[in-house]
């Protein structure tokens, strides 16, 4: 069909532009989650809050309750680029006893990091994020204050700031640095993320880890005396 046409057509691009072996979901650092479970939670009524804004004073736009929802319903969700984008942009950074999560002010690579910050806003806002999304309806009438409905969310609702979260272990080794990720590579690494959403399976090679990765497969087959057959070459399409 057609639309299997454009899905293929997609996988061949994703493949060939992009990539790093196979494009999947990293696991989140779940016994990290106690440390910044509070600060996730802000962050994401604040998101909430900057996202429904921007669609109130968009004239073009129609702002209402059902709006907020659908922005609600997407903000903990890292493969959601339109509202939970914002996830792919914080980094988690030690200070002293305390795990932080920082805006980087950029998008970078959705990683372990990402995902714990993803989980952390799962168990959070996410357990709570229509009820957030009416209190922000409030706000936004000018009936409640933006940290009245933070307080409401993250204290009261679900108790992710009620107490002062635990101390790093100076056992945690854990680093990951934040690769920053320019805009092409950005809309690449969405576009393989809704792939991945249609039950496909893309592997994206960024640069030249795509040659890389054939030298590797050739040497490989060449020491275990198997025929090497020569690669066709790909023709590469901009977009």
């Amino acid at each position: 069909t057609h639309t299997h046409t454009q899905n293929m057509r997609s996988a061949l691009l994703c493949l060939v532009l992009v990539g790093s072996v196979a494009c999947q979901e990293e696991a989140a650092r779940k016994e990290d989650v106690p440390f910044i479970k509070c600060q996730v939670c802000q962050k994401a009524v604040s998101e909430l809050f900057e996202q429904a804004d921007k669609i109130r004073k968009d004239t073009k736009k129609k702002f209402s309750e059902e709006s907020l929802g659908e922005i609600a319903e997407g903000i903990c969700d890292m493969d959601n680029s339109k509202h939970g984008g914002w996830m792919h942009r914080q980094d988690l950074v030690e200070q002293g006893s305390a795990l932080r999560v920082v805006n980087k002010g950029k998008y970078g690579r959705c990683r372990v990091e990402c995902a714990t910050i993803a989980e952390a806003c799962k168990i959070t806002f996410g357990e709570v994020e229509l009820d957030a999304a009416e209190l922000m309806w409030q706000v936004h009438a000018g009936k409640r204050e933006l940290d009245d409905v933070v307080d409401a969310v993250c204290d009261d609702m679900i108790a992710a700031c009620s107490e002062s979260p635990p101390p790093v272990p100076a056992t945690r080794t854990f680093r990951e640095e934040f690769v920053e990720v320019d805009d092409r590579n950005w809309s690449v690494d969405q576009m393989a993320n809704r792939m991945k959403k249609q039950g496909l399976s893309p592997q994206i090679f960024r640069g030249n880890e795509y040659e890389e990765h054939l030298a590797r497969e050739k040497a490989e087959k060449e020491a275990r005396g198997e025929v090497v057959e020569e690669e066709q070459p790909i023709l590469k399409e901009e977009f």
